[in-house]
């Protein structure tokens, strides 16, 4: 595990390095500053053929993103060519997508024995962050963009609050790096096949936006990756912008929206491909079972720096059992704790010592992160970790990063979205600038995010 001090300092030297190596030896890669960027022509032609197929598609396609983004009032753009009554219901309608996540929630919070008062007050007390009526009524009326701007707020006033009262504060915001574990960060555990996953992101992502420029009629003057270092920091698709931000706005909406919406259905199809087809797959084979034969015991990523367990158990050790209950996965251990209850002392034995932890109010033990262990298995059974592994990180990579990129700020898409939405009430000059100033303060928002990571205050 390395610090962000040293993952920003080792990566921008070998980042400086690579760069340099390039210039000499591949003088027509682009340099921008510690940045390669390769440039192909190679491949517009497909583009055509794709964007000439089903031109209806994806013109859906792309409204879709446009509702991804804005919910409600994307919806109401996207069906602007209708009565206001059925363009009112349709915006309702085609947003609810969105409310997914909550009404699964709450479903298994009745599943598992919540009231259904308990749901309404943590809804409207937003005790519970899941169920907090502000960011819900966000996500469902103003999309992504809106909800995550509203969430970065609240957890940098968090942020802010702690360094003032003397609260130690842990980072809701870091970085993801397949194989490299930040301190401090709360992702942690991502193998190095992770790299795979992100391949696969910018290849749906880029080839989307290019595919819709076609369709737009925008040229498309080269396509290509972007490196720091020997690391995939991007790819690109480099439509004629001069041209995009002055074509029509239902255009520019599609071409901009498509990369997060081709990111957001893959990692939704992904997930419904894991829970139908391959864990089926598994129990009918009985290969799960036979994984449970090289289960060793979980490993404890990172605790949370307020929790009950920090200081008395060690990130990195195995957690062998739990008041003399064997444990061999990461389900054991919240199982067990669950049996247990609220305020119970928890026996922790790890293979670095044993530990008395009073549960919380929510029957944890303070670990932030844990994963399964495996003892040495077959040839063929570590080929299917791999794969299950690849599918994991492309249903996590592609919903966040592709949400991420809705963020109304630039150089994000939901930016030259949020302009091209607002230029045709504001007039181009001021849309640039209220979306500036929107950048400038979500860019805030993050740097007081990211504080923790920086300067830890524990």
């Amino acid at each position: 595990m390395i610090t962000i001090w040293e993952l920003f300092l080792y990566g921008l030297i070998q980042a400086i390095i690579i760069a340099l190596l390039v210039k000499k030896f591949f003088p027509k890669a682009k340099l921008v500053g510690p940045l390669v960027m390769w440039h192909s022509k190679r491949g517009l032609k497909i583009l055509d053929r794709i964007a000439g197929k089903w031109p209806k598609f994806w013109k859906s396609y792309g409204d879709f993103g446009v509702i991804l983004a804005f919910g409600v009032i994307g919806a109401w753009y996207v069906f602007r060519k209708h009565s206001h009554r059925k363009r009112f219901a349709l915006s309702l309608a085609a947003s609810s997508f969105l409310l997914a996540p909550y009404i699964g929630a709450a479903i298994q919070w009745v599943m598992v024995g919540e009231s259904p008062t308990q749901l309404a007050l943590n809804l409207f007390t937003g005790n519970d962050p899941i169920f907090s009526i502000v960011p819900v009524i966000l996500l469902y009326a103003g999309g992504f963009s809106t909800s995550l701007v509203y969430l970065l707020g609240a957890q940098a006033l968090s942020v802010i609050s702690g360094y003032l009262n003397g609260v130690p504060v842990t980072a809701m915001v870091g970085p993801a790096i397949p194989g490299i574990d930040v301190k401090g960060s709360p992702i942690q555990g991502v193998s190095w096949l992770g790299w795979v996953s992100l391949i696969i992101l910018l290849f749906v992502h880029e080839t989307s936006h290019g595919i819709l420029a076609r369709l737009g009629k925008f040229k498309v003057k080269s396509a290509g990756v972007i490196l720091f270092g020997v690391f995939p920091f991007g790819a690109f698709v480099e439509p004629d912008e001069k041209a995009l931000r002055k074509g029509p706005t239902d255009k520019q909406l599609r071409v901009y929206s498509v990369g997060s919406t081709a990111n957001y259905l893959l990692s939704f199809a992904t997930l419904v491909f894991l829970l139908a087809a391959v864990q089926p797959a598994l129990t009918a084979t009985g290969i799960d079972q036979a994984f449970q034969t090289y289960l060793d015991h979980p490993q404890i990523v990172t605790l949370e720096k307020e929790g009950n367990a920090f200081g008395k158990l060690v990130e990195g050790s195995k957690i062998l059992g739990i008041n003399g209950t064997e444990v061999r996965t990461v389900q054991d251990v919240h199982d067990v704790t669950a049996a247990l209850g609220p305020g119970a002392d928890a026996e922790i034995a790890t293979d670095a010592g044993t530990a008395i932890i009073k549960l919380n109010e929510n029957t944890l033990i303070g670990i932030s992160s844990l994963k399964n262990t495996f003892k040495p298995m077959p040839l063929w059974m570590q080929g299917l970790v791999a794969f299950l592994d690849i599918l994991s990180t492309t249903i996590f990579f592609n919903f966040a990063v592709g949400i991420m990129n809705l963020l109304p700020m630039y150089p994000l898409d939901g930016g030259f979205m949020a302009e091209a939405l607002t230029k045709k009430r504001f007039g181009a000059k001021k849309a640039k600038s209220y979306v500036k100033m929107i950048t400038l303060a979500v860019l805030v928002l993050f740097l007081v995010n990211l504080l923790p990571l920086f300067f830890p205050n524990y």
